[in-house]
């Protein structure tokens, strides 16, 4: 695809498919803006307003800065319409096509309009036609749609591995545990195959074949077993005699080295060992000595005749190749199948939850487009949005390609716009995939595709430099479809020029060679980072030197810190050159893709966290007084440690934050501990605080977030655990830049896109990345999809693995080229490009690829011949010399130390809205929060376990179940229950639907016990209202108050007392279900507690420890309150000692007809009144 012509923005074709390439530096987003203008006031087709122009980009950042950009250019628009003149042609051109009243009253149209443009990311242009196209989608009409699935996805495979290993229902339970031993183990190996585009496995074997070769693999395991307990000793004999014989080489065979083979297959023979086949201590195989064809070849010429052969050696190679791939074959299977039932319950979840992912978006348009209605739906979606702009193209995925190309390819009267670069495609680990973009550009006619030829960005000679190192090499981007094209310096750059005074000359770009001989750097990958490091550290040092005496001016004023990035790779790199700077008393800030959870300081939190979930578990408290964050020295832990007094109120500050924390939250409780502790003061003035002050208060923030759906106190410390284990999903984790101030950028390349400077330094890029992994990524352009090899070396043939290795090299050399690309197309004036040649990985190199070397061609003099050739006046040089010494770099002014006012008084926060649980949340023993663990496990336990309600499984799960299927009863007798609904709620909630008939029977029970002698039953119901939600106004309620009030259980029954700060506001509760009887109600909240083993233990005794233990008569009496208050607005002439009921507390796991399960209650009027008027009502 040479055949690219610059585009016009004048003569641009306004229908079709059309491409534009639009190469770094040249003004994308403002050629996206001018052609939105265009088809705002119809030069070249009807005007369109703007909810018809579908503008598509990648980010929300993007979104909210091609908003900006097309408005600001609207509006430019109109003042240029209003003065009717402009020395710009394509102004001119707009002037000349459009009449200026016409221009102005759609101009006005469109800027009033703006705020509702279809501006959106693909996911939100997704998500709007699944709610505007529901129907025609077979989309639900009301779902959440969830961004981050990695809880749910870790829930699916722990779901995935308790079905197979507990039940074994597949009979993979040893194999998961050899292979994974954990879920966690698991769920790590999974995640790669999980993300989109979801790669094809190789080798694609079935769990069947794969255990039709396990039963042959064992039956020639025993044919050698029962081979060698019959002849071993005959071959050992024959073997031994053989070596005294000098029948083998002595260099080649000796009998020493054949024992150990030999004793492996006694052992294993035995019963003593799990193998036949022996290794060295480094993995080496020792069985191949016993081969036929190594016994022959260490044979001396002329005793061949007399090599000891027998047909058990024979079997040897077969077994050994098969107990080799044995471990590879049985996790490429459970790769294989636990995927896709990993899949097939995430789905479930999703589905039982209402949510939908980020990819479900994707893939249900994809489906509905191409189902039998899909041609109408196009074309409803096409009517709607004539003309598509879609930005950052080359970062699409071919699902996302697909849905565009369906609304758009031949659809007359349409245009689709892919405005991108492939050569910065660079997000392959984000799902993007290059080969998306080419298949687009296939796509479109050879005068639909253009390219933006004027750099803006730099100045000439960086352009230049830049132009000259890519077109010398004939394919330096490796992809047949992505060529270079050079670009055209506007100029724009060129006035304001970086002058610098010095004996040491530098051009635009220049790359800076270390000689390993010099430096001492040998082979040393390490070595060479440090020194990369600190040459650029000292050069940086150089530069600001030379600003501080006027001799290094950016324009008209001196080149300050913060025009200075340094591009690295990685976070490693980073951290050298941020330590490098340090050392040479330069600040600096970082800003990369590291996620803030994988920082030290984020462990050091989660320790903080555990002690304050567990305050009572002095290990976790001292752990937590070890961390760095409090920074306490050794000595000092030792005698807190060991004062007891001083050790009771730490202990005692630690249980107070835990109060706090579940009364106001978790950030109240943290803030208080950093102020006590004075650890936000610690960390801001210690070495690098700036950065860890950050880190730690975003940390805080994405806790505060996190608290409001996680539960309480030990969810929210069991997710903040999960996002340390898990890879950065969004950009709230992210690490955040520590200030604004005028410092030097250490930026990874990755985020640096987009982005500008006007001196970089490009680092890293002389290395190829490390290829460790036994499985192998690769694209296949027959399929056009992509594959993952694994275990390739062992379940492969030899030749086929090579071939993969160089496809993936070179696929990930085509990534790091463009990567290249994108660090070297960062700077307005001048780049330095770090080159090291030593490593394994260099001729694998991006750097090594662009200078035109061999593979063979690794040596530092290949480079300097290269360097040589490539080296050209005042755009490219070369130096393998250090910079030279700097004077003192000016220290940037003292930030402002102003004081401001202390606030000393007092603000109430006793207004809130409140609950049951929030009431109660104090009694909570740190251990309550843990579910009952008995039982847990979701799926299928042994037929015997479904008989009885007592077996059902115990827990949060289990009660949630069981309260689904309550508020779905019919309560009225005759008893109907569908048994589909039990089974779909046991479904939907993770329980085998083998519990039905159990289920149906507790509930048959349930509406056929009365509530107490002489009171009715559930299914005696004439009206009934499930999980009725109330909201009660609470002017002053005290926790003392309320606790002498509610008397309802026996005296001598102990209850836990309350504990509550003053609370006003709102109390809101559910009640399980409310039903009325002959005019009188009565509720009901359905228990699920396990209380014993058989209906017996469900006594009247039982009832009342119970209802104590979890002040539920607290629960009761709030809501008797609540239904009491409603009574009295909606019935009329309302007495409550007539129309109210009582209250029943239904533990359905042993409810009876003779009363067992039933705790019943029927509060006096006066009682009523006098709680009704404690909580703030009308007496």
């Amino acid at each position: 695809m040479n055949d690219m012509q610059p585009m016009d923005l004048r003569r641009l074709p306004l229908d079709g498919l059309n491409l534009i390439e639009a190469s770094a530096g040249t003004g994308k987003t403002f050629s996206i803006a001018g052609l939105y203008l265009r088809l705002v006031l119809g030069v070249g087709r009807e005007p369109l307003p703007v909810e018809s122009i579908l503008v598509v980009t990648f980010t929300r950042a993007a979104v909210a800065e091609l908003r900006g950009r097309i408005r600001l250019r609207l509006a430019d628009a109109r003042q240029l319409f209003q003065r009717a003149d402009s020395d710009d042609p394509f102004e001119r051109f707009l002037l000349e096509q459009v009449p200026q009243a016409t221009a102005l009253l759609l101009l006005d149209r469109a800027l009033t309009s703006l705020d509702n443009a279809a501006i959106f990311t693909i996911h939100g242009f997704c998500q709007r036609l699944l709610r505007e196209y529901a129907l025609d989608l077979g989309a639900p009409l009301e779902c959440t749609f969830v961004e981050d699935e990695s809880a749910l996805i870790q829930q699916a495979v722990t779901d995935v591995w308790r079905q197979q290993v507990y039940t074994d229902t597949d009979k993979l339970s040893a194999a998961l545990l050899r292979s994974f031993d954990t879920p966690d183990g698991l769920f790590a190996q999974l995640r790669p195959l999980l993300r989109s585009p979801r790669p094809q496995l190789e080798p694609a074997i079935s769990l069947g074949d794969y255990r039709k070769r396990e039963r042959q693999r064992l039956a020639l395991l025993e044919e050698l077993r029962l081979a060698w307990q019959t002849h071993g000793g005959v071959v050992r004999r024959h073997l031994e005699q053989a070596c005294q014989d000098k029948v083998f080489n002595g260099r080649k065979l000796q009998w020493r080295w054949l024992q150990p083979a030999l004793n492996q297959l006694d052992a294993w023979a035995d019963g003593e060992a799990d193998t036949p086949v022996a290794r060295t201590g480094n993995g080496q195989i020792q069985s191949v000595r016993l081969y036929p064809e190594e016994l022959r070849a260490a044979a001396n010429p002329d005793r061949l005749a007399d090599v000891p052969g027998h047909e058990l050696l024979a079997l040897l190679p077969d077994i050994v190749a098969a107990e080799e791939q044995a471990p590879a074959l049985e996790r490429c299977v459970l790769l294989g199948f636990t995927r896709e039932h990993v899949l097939e319950r995430l789905q479930q979840l999703k589905a039982g939850a209402g949510q939908r992912g980020m990819d479900d978006l994707l893939s249900d348009v994809a489906r509905a487009l191409n189902a039998d209605a899909g041609e109408q739906l196009a074309q409803q979606v096409s009517g709607r949005f004539p003309v598509a702009l879609v930005d950052e193209f080359q970062d699409t995925d071919p699902l996302q390609y697909r849905i565009f190309r369906r609304l758009y390819y031949q659809r007359a009267g349409t245009a689709l716009f892919m405005i991108g670069d492939p050569k910065q495609a660079i997000y392959r680990f984000r799902g993007a995939d290059i080969h998306a973009y080419l298949g687009a550009a296939r796509d479109c006619e050879a005068d639909k595709r253009f390219t933006l030829d004027t750099n803006w960005r730099s100045t000439t000679p960086m352009v230049e430099a830049v132009n000259r190192v890519f077109a010398q090499h004939d394919d330096p981007f490796l992809i047949d479809g992505i060529g270079f094209y050079a670009a055209r310096a506007a100029g724009r750059a060129d006035e304001k020029p970086l002058r610098i005074v010095a004996p040491e000359q530098r051009a635009a770009l220049t790359l800076v060679l270390a000689d390993p001989e010099q430096t001492g750097l040998e082979d040393n990958k390490a070595d060479a980072q440090l020194w990369q490091a600190g040459w650029i550290a000292a050069e940086i040092r150089r530069l600001l030197s030379l600003a501080a005496q006027g001799k290094a001016m950016q324009g008209d004023r001196p080149l300050a810190a913060g025009d200075i990035a340094v591009l690295v790779r990685g976070h490693n790199e980073a951290r050298l050159v941020r330590d490098a700077l340090a050392a040479e008393a330069i600040g600096c800030v970082y800003r990369g893709r590291q996620s803030v959870f994988t920082t030290v300081l984020a462990a050091d939190l989660e320790q903080v966290l555990a002690a304050l979930v567990e305050p009572e578990n002095e290990t976790l408290v001292r752990s937590a007084l070890g961390t760095a964050l409090f920074a306490i020295a050794p000595l000092a832990l030792h005698k807190l440690f060991n004062d007891a007094r001083g050790w009771q109120r730490t202990l005692e500050q630690f249980r107070e934050l835990a109060a706090l924390w579940r009364r106001q939250g978790v950030l109240p409780a943290l803030y208080r501990l950093f102020e006590e502790k004075k650890v936000l003061v610690r960390l801001r003035t210690g070495e690098d605080g700036e950065r860890r002050l950050t880190d730690l208060l975003h940390l805080c923030e994405l806790l505060q977030q996190a608290a409001g759906t996680q539960g309480g106190p030990r969810e929210l410390l069991h997710w903040y655990a999960r996002q340390r284990q898990e890879p950065m999903e969004d950009d709230a984790r992210q690490l955040r830049l520590e200030s604004e101030d005028n410092l030097v950028q250490v930026v990874t390349i990755h985020t640096s896109k987009g982005l500008q400077y006007p001196v970089t330094f490009v680092a890293g890029m002389w290395n190829a990345p490390s290829r460790a992994s036994h499985d192998i990524g690769y694209y296949d352009d027959s399929t056009q999809q992509q594959y993952c090899a694994l275990d390739a070396a062992r379940l492969l043939p030899e030749a086929r693995v090579e071939a993969l290795r160089a496809a993936a090299r070179r696929e990930q050399l085509g990534e790091d080229m463009r990567l290249l690309y994108v660090a070297l197309t960062r700077s307005i004036q001048r780049c330095y490009v770090m080159l090291a040649p030593v490593g394994k990985g260099r001729a694998d190199s991006a750097l090594h690829h662009l200078l035109a070397l061999g593979a063979d061609e690794t040596d530092t003099d290949h480079y300097r011949v290269r360097l040589d050739a490539l080296a050209h006046g005042d755009q490219v040089t070369w130096t393998d010399e250090p910079p030279a010494a700097a004077g003192d770099v000016p220290v940037p002014p003292a930030q402002r130390t102003d004081q401001v006012r202390r606030f000393t008084g007092h603000i109430s926060d006793h207004w809130r809205l409140t609950s049951y649980t929030g009431l109660t949340r104090d009694l909570e023993h740190p251990h309550a929060e843990h579910f009952e663990p008995a039982e847990l496990p979701v799926f299928s336990l042994p037929a015997a376990q479904f008989t009885s309600i007592h077996a059902f499984p115990r827990g949060a799960a289990a009660g949630i179940c069981l309260h689904s299927i309550f508020e779905r009863v019919e309560y009225q007798l005759p008893f109907r229950l569908s048994d589909d609904m039990v089974r779909a709620q046991l479904s939907r909630h993770g329980f085998d639907p083998a519990w039905t008939n159990v289920l149906r029977q507790m509930v048959e029970q349930t509406l056929q016990a009365p509530l107490a002698s002489g009171q009715p039953r559930l299914g005696d119901a004439d009206l009934w209202c499930p999980e009725m939600e109330f909201m009660l106004p609470l002017t002053n309620l005290n926790a003392a108050a309320l606790d002498a009030a509610v008397n309802i259980l026996p005296a001598t029954q102990p209850r836990p007392t309350l504990h509550f700060d003053d609370v006003a506001g709102m109390l809101r509760g559910f009640i399980d279900l409310v039903f009325s009887v002959g005019g009188r109600y009565f509720l009901v909240d359905f228990k699920s507690n396990w209380l014993g083993v058989s209906v017996a233990d469900y006594h009247a005794e039982a009832l009342d420890a119970a209802m104590a233990e979890h002040r539920y008569d607290v629960q009761a009496m709030l809501y008797a309150v609540a239904l009491h208050r409603h009574l009295q607005r909606t019935v009329p002439d309302y007495d409550p000692a007539h129309h109210f009921g009582g209250v029943g507390y239904l533990f359905v796991r042993g409810i009876s007809r003779e009363g067992h399960g039933i705790w019943f209650h029927t509060p006096a009027p006066t009682l009523l009144q006098h709680l009704d008027a404690l909580l703030g009502g009308d007496a």
